[in-house]
């Protein structure tokens, strides 16, 4: 990477970090300029304006978490269900380890009703994340509850984990937690299906 680059990975960041504890509306450019050290000029000549630093701050808060999921999805190795629960308990370690809540779903609720470009923005990121929730599911679709399909298992699951980010914001136990996930498998499971409780790893840079 070119320094340019690094810097403009750095500010992105930083501005994430920003927005994700404050929001979009409530973080000016001057806290910005201070966060990330740079100067106004610096910033206007990597980023048009705050909208598209906001615009990169949530692809790059998508990219992280594809990271941590996309492996877990992928890994045939593992049974589907029990892909879909260590997918589940991985969420709820991330949401215990920062207790900010989920930033996609912050600016949905916040911010997409405003803007259309935002809005836009965060349908494509959730589109994809039923898409890879649906992976599994699929492979187990004869396991599921008869009355769901892969794809609204998967739009069960992806609530669930907004209720989980939700609920994690405002200081539930971790046993609160980690109650909403064993309802949703239960409910979207047929009755007398298990699964395996495979251990969960917290990325070491998501504390």
């Amino acid at each position: 990477m070119s320094e340019t680059t690094d810097k403009r990975a750095e500010t992105i960041e930083l501005a994430m970090e920003l927005f994700w504890r404050q929001g979009y509306a409530d973080t000016s450019m001057a806290q910005i300029v201070k966060e990330t050290g740079l100067n106004r000029y610096a910033l206007y000549s990597m980023f048009e304006d705050k909208r598209a630093l906001f615009l990169a701050s949530l692809a790059h808060y998508f990219e992280q978490c594809s990271c941590v999921f996309q492996p877990i999805i992928a890994d045939t190795s593992i049974p589907p269900l029990d892909r879909v629960r260590l997918s589940m308990k991985t969420w709820v370690a991330m949401q215990e380890a920062r207790r900010n809540g989920c930033l996609m779903c912050q600016v949905a609720v916040d911010q997409a009703q405003e803007d259309p470009a935002i809005a836009e923005a965060v349908d494509g990121y959730f589109t994809q994340i039923l898409g890879m929730i649906a992976i599994p599911l699929q492979e187990a679709a004869d396991l599921l509850n008869p009355n769901l399909t892969p794809e609204t298992a998967a739009q069960l699951i992806f609530d669930c984990e907004m209720s989980i980010g939700t609920h994690a914001r405002a200081g539930a136990s971790h046993d609160t937690l980690m109650r909403i996930a064993d309802v949703t498998m239960a409910a979207l499971t047929a009755p007398g299906v298990t699964w395996n409780e495979l251990p969960v790893r917290v990325p070491d840079d998501y504390s």
